[in-house]
């Protein structure tokens, strides 16, 4: 195993930077963090749910 990637409670941490995404960073860490502090609501990131609460960030990010 690649000693950068430590398994953490099952998973393997992959390194990546905010810059390889389109989108704002900050939006990136707000849903990043969300889902850390909600893991019950994971299983909704692939649904059209998740992709309202994003474009709800989206917005409340863009008004600051």
């Amino acid at each position: 195993m690649d000693p950068q990637r430590r398994p953490v409670s099952g998973f393997v941490m992959l390194p990546f930077t905010a810059g390889v995404f389109e989108q704002d960073a900050v939006l990136l860490y707000c849903a990043v963090r969300f889902y850390i502090e909600h893991p019950e609501l994971r299983e909704e990131l692939s649904t059209i749910v998740a992709q309202r609460r994003f474009e709800r960030w989206d917005r409340a990010l863009s008004l600051r």
